[in-house]
């Protein structure tokens, strides 16, 4: 059986009770009007995108709210990776009709599953209906993890080979890159919609969550990413300009397919999010492994996310989230205010700590 891979961030210890049971049946699930993860409002309304105001909904208005909610956004994410999974993989013809095959029945696998589940949790009493609600989401996001992994099951013998870029074999890369996606749009959502949110303790957590959103973009929006980035670097780093070595990566980097654009990503998000990076990647990432941990070590070390940077890191993630769905959000300006924010606050910090950073950053920009 294959390993299963952490499920959400939402990890709740204990079950709790709520006084009201209420009927899964009910609810109308296709009755609400949010279908789609991005919804399709106009820039305005969706910078403020807390339409329901927890605080003041009971128990049941909440459960009522958020389980339709929960059902069509995981609808409405299964297809999204079903496409990603088509389009991003480099998969020949066969691979594809393979995992076509196995999608049929799974929207009505996961309604069938969930409704069973809820059934069984509405038995319990919960006291909390937060608890309730992210309990039920931690058991959507395994199913969901569950069916994608079915789906794969029958793989060919190319994605039971190593990746290019890790020692696991190519479908448990393709399993848990894609289920990042899905608790990223999730947990975002959530936040934004209920303002039941994940707190964040480090500046690398608001690191993963824009890096998630990048992955999960398509390639013309990808690509524009990776020039946003070159130029900036170009514009701003006086050791990138007159390194012609890291120049030339650079320009492999643009030039490159977006497959390995979005491995680039991905690797970066490992680095940040897996502790044992150093043990699956390839042997020839390593060295850029460590240096990156080393990097980003010092940053969380010394980056203070008091209430101001909260506000423009918060800001920054809005501003990411908007960008993956629409058009007219211009990512270079983020991205500059994303470094911009970073250089006024090293400027602040102990002499020790800069230098520090400039050291590894300078190993990184001379590597072979």
């Amino acid at each position: 059986m294959p390993t299963l891979f952490a499920i959400s961030l939402f990890a709740i210890s204990n079950a709790y009770a709520i006084r009201n049971k209420l009927n899964f049946y009910d609810i109308e699930i296709n009755g609400t009007t949010i279908y789609s993860f991005y919804t399709n409002d106009t820039i305005e309304y969706r910078s403020n995108f807390h339409t329901l105001n927890y605080n003041n909904m009971s128990s049941i208005e909440l459960y009522a709210n958020f389980v339709p909610f929960l059902l069509n956004i995981s609808m409405k994410l299964l297809e999204n990776v079903h496409e990603n999974i088509k389009k991003y993989y480099e998969l020949n013809t066969e691979d594809i009709k393979i995992i076509e095959a196995a999608s049929g029945s799974s929207n009505l696998e996961y309604q069938s599953m969930l409704r069973e589940n809820l059934n069984k949790m509405n038995r319990m009493k919960y006291i909390s209906p937060e608890i309730l609600l992210l309990d039920l989401t931690d058991f959507s996001n395994y199913l969901l993890q569950t069916l994608i992994e079915n789906r794969l099951h029958k793989a060919s013998y190319n994605l039971l080979q190593p990746s290019k870029w890790y020692k696991n074999i190519l479908k448990y890369s393709m399993l848990r890159q894609q289920m990042k996606i899905i608790i990223n749009v999730i947990e975002v959502n959530i936040c934004y919609k209920f303002s039941i949110c994940v707190q964040k303790s480090d500046y690398t957590e608001y690191l993963i969550e824009w890096l998630r959103h990048v992955f999960n973009a398509d390639n013309v929006k990808l690509k524009s990413f990776f020039h946003a980035i070159s130029n900036l670097l170009y514009k701003n780093m006086f050791g990138i300009k007159t390194n012609a070595k890291f120049r030339k990566k650079i320009g492999k980097i643009l030039k490159s397919d977006s497959y390995y654009q979005r491995s680039l990503v991905d690797i970066l998000d490992e680095t940040l999010s897996e502790h044992d990076i150093i043990k699956i990647v390839n042997e020839e990432l390593r060295k850029y492994v460590i240096l990156l941990k080393e990097l980003f070590k010092v940053i969380d070390e010394n980056y203070q996310l008091n209430d101001l940077n909260d506000s423009k890191l918060e800001h920054f993630s809005k501003q990411f989230w908007l960008w993956i769905d629409n058009k007219n959000i211009d990512i270079r300006p983020v991205l500059k205010d994303v470094a911009d924010n970073m250089w006024q606050n090293v400027r602040i910090w102990p002499i020790d700590a800069q230098k520090k950073l400039d050291n590894i950053w300078t190993k990184i920009l001379t590597l072979e």
